[in-house]
């Protein structure tokens, strides 16, 4: 995701729940992207700053899939509903990240 001109950028909101939230060390942020970037990309810059330095991961390797136990909404729809991981974004939006897996 290399950043263009700032008339093509739209602002994304990433929001961090359970165990994620304190991985990345904060609740929310905001990162500008291009327009016709899709989730995917988006998800792997937030991967590179906030999780692979702490030894984590928001997504499967190469597979191009979310790690197993996470969960991804956009706008609080679930990903698996609101287009997937490859869907190109238009508009500002939400994505919130959580967590599945916790202890009992």
């Amino acid at each position: 995701m290399s950043i263009s001109n700032s008339e093509s950028l739209i602002q994304i909101k990433i929001r961090f729940f359970s165990s994620l939230r304190s991985t990345a060390g904060i609740d929310q942020t905001e990162i500008p992207i291009n327009k016709k970037d899709t989730i995917l990309n988006v998800l792997h810059e937030v991967e590179k700053k906030y999780f692979i330095p702490k030894n984590s991961q928001l997504l499967d390797g190469d597979t191009r899939k979310l790690a197993v136990g996470i969960l991804c909404l956009i706008d609080d729809v679930d990903i698996s509903l609101s287009g997937g991981l490859n869907q190109k974004i238009n508009s500002p939006l939400t994505i919130t990240l959580i967590s599945s897996i916790h202890g009992g």
